[in-house]
């Protein structure tokens, strides 16, 4: 997902097959803190800001290649976002975002790409309900916080470590418990799901619900037309290297 070219290598691979798709579950991300000092850790292969490019970039080509086939039967696209959605922040006017983390106004724990990532899953899940014919529903979730591989860029003292895990035990989910969410956007019965929307534990996430009549329809379309033109760009720059070699 850090390279667009992969993707859509990838997509072009499961083209060739000719199945028909069933679900996409978009579920790659990173998670990299300010004070990350590896600058390979901080973008993508085509140099864009690692939260925006792998969060956001890589799963919206990916959908895009893969919406003729999806058209094919009933299918449902899942997007993982997060409840940190909340803090995010989409500037589209000016689009620093694209190859540089936002600067937090205030200290956080949470990285200000990863929260404004998330925002633009939500923003793309919405939009996706509008342009998407009807046989394809699209649904974000927020699996919220649980144990997983996330974190694998954090790098905390083992002392730290020590007094932090007894206490995050306390409230944080298991894997499964976490991908309980992920496994119910997938399966339940489409009569009973809002395509568009963002779930939690089984439910229409209000809070998300409230946040995205808040921000608006045109921030949804801009962030689209946004997507589009850096993915076309990449495909433009692929097929005249290709041509070259």
């Amino acid at each position: 997902m850090a390279s667009l070219q992969s993707v859509q290598s990838f997509a072009q691979d499961i083209k060739e097959r000719d199945e028909k798709i069933y679900a996409l579950i978009c579920n790659a991300g990173v998670w990299i803190p300010d004070d990350d000092t590896n600058q390979q850790n901080k973008t993508t292969k085509d140099g864009y800001e690692a939260h925006f490019g792998i969060n956001h970039l890589g799963h919206f080509s990916l959908i895009q290649s893969l919406i003729p086939q999806m058209e094919q039967s009933d299918s449902r696209i899942v997007i993982v976002s997060s409840s940190l959605c909340k803090s995010g922040k989409i500037n589209i006017q000016k689009p620093d975002f694209i190859y540089k983390q936002r600067e937090a106004e205030k200290k956080s724990f949470a990285p200000t790409g990863y929260c404004d990532s998330k925002l633009m899953n939500m923003l793309t899940c919405r939009e996706l309900a509008k342009r998407l014919p009807s046989n394809i529903v699209s649904i974000a979730v927020s699996p919220g916080f649980c144990v997983s591989q996330l974190g694998r860029n954090v790098h905390v003292p083992i002392y730290k470590k020590m007094l932090m895990i007894p206490i995050m035990r306390l409230f944080q989910r298991s894997t499964q418990q976490g991908a309980l969410n992920i496994v119910f956007a997938t399966t339940e019965d489409e009569d009973n799901i809002e395509s568009g929307s963002m779930y939690q534990d089984g439910i229409v996430w209000k809070d998300g619900v409230a946040l995205m009549e808040e921000l608006g329809e045109d921030l949804q379309k801009e962030l689209w037309k946004l997507s589009e033109e850096l993915i076309n760009k990449s495909s433009s720059k692929s097929s005249k290297t290709t041509s070259a070699d």
